[in-house]
């Protein structure tokens, strides 16, 4: 078990480090091409169980979302609010 270090910044992706050796995880940036250059809002939540990360300032088809990452599904993100 390791523990992650997030980050979700204006470039328009989302990071997703190992902290044991700081390695890239993952790098996560389709669902947030589309979104503006500027937002309030880049705070990442986890859900309780800690499989699911909510990441806001998403876009999908044109509309703004959150998007729904699975932790244990390889990071995929086909869900968003």
């Amino acid at each position: 078990l390791y523990h992650l270090f997030l980050l979700k910044s204006e470039d328009k992706t989302l990071k997703i480090w190992k902290t044991s050796d700081w390695s890239l995880e993952k790098s996560i940036d389709e669902p947030f091409k589309q979104s503006t250059g500027t937002t309030h809002i880049l705070r990442l939540n986890w859900a309780p169980d800690g499989r699911l990360l909510i990441g806001a300032h998403a876009v999908n088809n044109g509309a703004p979302t959150a998007q729904v990452i699975n932790r244990t599904d390889n990071w995929s993100h086909k869900i968003d609010f």
